[in-house]
């Protein structure tokens, strides 16, 4: 999911650097003012850089006509838009085949909606995943010791543990910037969601996780701090220059930056349990999936792709389904004048991860879906998710065929 969008969700309407010692940042806002922390930070940080990047003093952006509303919730053709979600950003099957659990993308860092919702593959009914609290020694950092007030949820992964049991993790937002993690229990026909721990980053704003499958996870970093607070930092991210890395956590070492990850918005991440030396990553800017050695500590492999690749998933197959916006400049504009319905076209293709050659899944004509940022395929099936707008799509595949 790119940042700006989130960006200009809060409202911001005035931003601007001050080079006096201990400030970085200095803002006029329509939220509730607070004290200089990380947590403004990176709301601040992500509104300066990618807003100005993106061009919020456009002037062909401030007098563009607004995109259309949202196209109707009712099937056309082989395409079901499924909606009453909100910015269902990433999406993971449960192991039964029977559910969806889906991660909303919060408004606003500190009042998301839901945070976390299932999805009845059956009646395509969606609705809050309950969630309960109970630390847990082993599902974290031993100081975090209690949930947040709601999650802001952002990516996910669900993997099983060596006890067996179902780990969800989640990137979370609100109230602090962190991995939440989460047991995943059958709940009758359904599942509920255990707080056990959570592992707290205060270096950057993150994006994406996946386990390890040995007790710990990787994650993207798509905005460091230190690149937030510096003053030519709209330069750097105009010249293209990398903003984020990978971060790993074991219970032993803690969150550790590994070295050579260096990418222009890391993005998607993603490790299989079948070959856990590799870390699949996505330079959203880049429009790169990256494969990084976790023994060579470095990018050994990659794949150059004609869409800007947001989230990972792991097909049946064991290939790699990689789905993204086409191209930036209109939703861009969309986003940035707070448009209805961004009308940009998406592609999802799968990826080898040995030989990392994309093949062809499915293209999204511009008007289908907002921002496409994640698809889960179930055979014949491919579910695409948004990190914006009110739908996810079902998409029959078998009329492409």
């Amino acid at each position: 999911m790119p940042a700006f969008y989130l960006a200009r969700r809060l409202a911001i309407s005035d931003v601007s650097v001050l080079d006096k010692p201990g400030i970085t940042l200095h803002w006029k806002c329509r939220m509730k003012p607070n004290l200089l922390n990380w947590t403004t930070v990176r709301r601040i940080s992500v509104i300066f850089v990618l807003g100005l990047m993106f061009g919020f003093a456009d002037p062909a952006i401030a007098v563009a006509p607004r995109d259309a509303a949202p196209p109707s919730c009712n099937p056309v053709g082989p395409i079901s838009p499924i909606c009453g979600v909100h910015g269902p950003e990433d999406i993971e099957q449960t192991p039964d085949g029977r559910h969806l659990v889906m991660s909303e993308l919060p408004e606003h860092f500190d009042h998301p909606a839901r945070g976390l919702v299932l999805m009845d593959l059956a009646t395509d009914h969606v609705a809050s995943l309950p969630i309960s609290s109970k630390f847990e020694a082993g599902w974290g950092d031993p100081s975090c010791i209690a949930p947040p007030a709601q999650i802001g949820s952002h990516g996910i992964h669900l993997s099983t543990r060596s006890d067996g049991r179902l780990e969800l993790l989640v990137v979370n937002h609100a109230q602090r910037e962190s991995i939440e993690a989460l047991e995943l229990i059958r709940d009758g026909t359904g599942y509920a969601a255990i707080w056990h721990g959570c592992v707290v980053n205060p270096d950057g704003l993150m994006n994406s996780v996946s386990a390890t499958f040995d007790g710990g996870f990787v994650a993207t970093v798509m905005l460091d701090k230190t690149t937030a607070a510096r003053k030519d930092a709209l330069d750097v991210m105009v010249s293209g220059a990398d903003t984020g890395y990978l971060v790993e956590w074991h219970p032993d070492a803690g969150l550790v930056r590994l070295p050579n990850s260096e990418a222009p918005m890391n993005n998607g991440i993603q490790i299989l349990s079948t070959s856990p030396r590799f870390i699949y990553f996505n330079a959203w800017t880049g429009k790169q999936v990256r494969k990084y050695d976790r023994q060579a500590h470095r990018v050994t492999d990659l794949a150059d792709l004609t869409f800007h690749p947001d989230n990972l998933r792991v097909r049946a197959d064991g290939k790699l389904i990689v789905t993204g916006i086409d191209e930036l400049q209109s939703w861009k504009a969309c986003s940035l004048r707070q448009g209805e319905f961004c009308r940009t076209g998406f592609t999802a293709v799968t990826l080898d991860p040995d030989t990392m050659a994309a093949a062809p899944l499915y293209h999204g004509e511009p008007g289908v879906l907002a921002g496409a940022s994640v698809g889960v395929q179930e055979g014949n099936t491919l579910y695409v998710g948004s990190f914006m707008g009110d739908r996810l799509l079902k998409i029959d595949l078998s009329a492409y065929r």
